[in-house]
């Protein structure tokens, strides 16, 4: 039997990949998984908010050693 889980709950997993180092093709899943978008969302947007974090570093220190 296949088990249910909510959209933001396959997003949190794809988040929780991101996290773990788990490359984006991880997931497990078949290429037409009905999950699947919601899951790579989720990975997307974990990385996307790490890329904005350490860009914002790389500022800060950029303008600490001007």
């Amino acid at each position: 039997m296949d088990q249910i889980f909510s959209r933001e709950a396959m997003q949190q997993r794809g988040a929780d990949a991101f996290n773990a180092g788990r490359p984006r093709d991880s997931h497990g899943m078949n290429p037409f998984a009905a999950a699947l978008p919601d899951w790579l969302a989720g990975y997307d947007r974990a990385a996307q908010e790490e890329c904005v974090f350490f860009r914002r570093q790389a500022e800060i220190v950029t303008k600490e050693a001007a």
